[in-house]
C-alpha cells in the first residue's frame, strides 16, 4: 500500500511538472492571404509568458476569423524546442512539405512553419527563435 502511494505521488508530481514547464524564445507571425499574395507585418509574441501549452489562437489575439486555429497547439519540447500539435484541418508544412503534426512535430530555433487555414484564403508562417 505504501509502495503504491509513493509511485503515485511520483506519477504525479512528473505529470505537475509537465504541465507547468515555460516556453523559451518568441514567434515571428506572419500572415499572408492567398487571393491577393499581401503579407501582413510581422508580429512577435514572447512566449515566455505561457506555461504548458498555448494554442495559436490566443497567439492571433482571439480574432474570431481565426477560430479554426484553436486546434493547433504549440508545446515547449526538450532542449528550448517547440512542439506543435494539429487535431485541425488545417494542413503544416516545412520548406513546402507537408507534416504530419497530429500527434505532434518538433520546431527548433530558426525554423518556419506555415499553416494554411481552410475556412479563409490565409496561411499562416511561424518562424520560432529565442
Amino acid at each position: 500500500m505504501c509502495i503504491a502511494l509513493v509511485i503515485l505521488a511520483i506519477i504525479l508530481i512528473f505529470i505537475f511538472k509537465k504541465a507547468n514547464k515555460h516556453f523559451v524564445g518568441q514567434v515571428m507571425i506572419e500572415i499572408k492571404d492567398i487571393n491577393t499574395n499581401k503579407m501582413s507585418p510581422p508580429q512577435y509574441k514572447r512566449l515566455d509568458t505561457y506555461k504548458g501549452k498555448v494554442n495559436l489562437y490566443q497567439l492571433l489575439q482571439l480574432v474570431p476569423e481565426y477560430k479554426e486555429a484553436e486546434k493547433i497547439v504549440f508545446m515547449p519540447g526538450k532542449e528550448d524546442n517547440l512542439i506543435i500539435k494539429n487535431v485541425s484541418d488545417c494542413t503544416v508544412d516545412r520548406s513546402g512539405r507537408a507534416v504530419d503534426a497530429s500527434k505532434g512535430y518538433e520546431i527548433r530555433i530558426n525554423d518556419r512553419v506555415n499553416i494554411t487555414l481552410n475556412n479563409i484564403q490565409k496561411s499562416i508562417s511561424i518562424e520560432y527563435f529565442i
